[in-house]
């Protein structure tokens, strides 16, 4: 189970892959709001991790990192459109990750 600092570096990941077009469509912030709720962070913490920054921590065991990739890969999918600039960005989180 992840530290509570994790689950926000979790979401904090998530929320700048989902900036990476620029905008943060509605399908994709609902996602991003589910995730939180499933890792018990309040709504109120989940919108300040829109304006700062969280320490970058990647998961340290494989199967961390295999559901952190995994919810990226929804993510990206949740408006069923795959960008060139999400499908780079996510090639890289993934060579990261190890």
């Amino acid at each position: 189970m992840s530290t509570y600092k994790e689950k926000l570096s979790i979401l904090s990941e998530m929320i700048s892959f989902a900036r990476v077009d620029n905008t943060i469509k509605d399908e994709e912030y609902i996602f991003l709001n589910s995730v939180a709720q499933q890792l018990g962070v309040d709504e109120q913490t989940f919108d300040t991790l829109f304006n700062e920054e969280v320490e970058h921590i990647i998961p340290r065991s494989e199967a961390d990192r295999i559901l952190q990739f995994h919810r990226l890969v929804l993510l990206m999918n949740v408006d069923k459109k795959q960008d060139l600039i999400e499908i780079n960005k996510i090639h890289n989180i993934g060579l990261g990750m190890g």
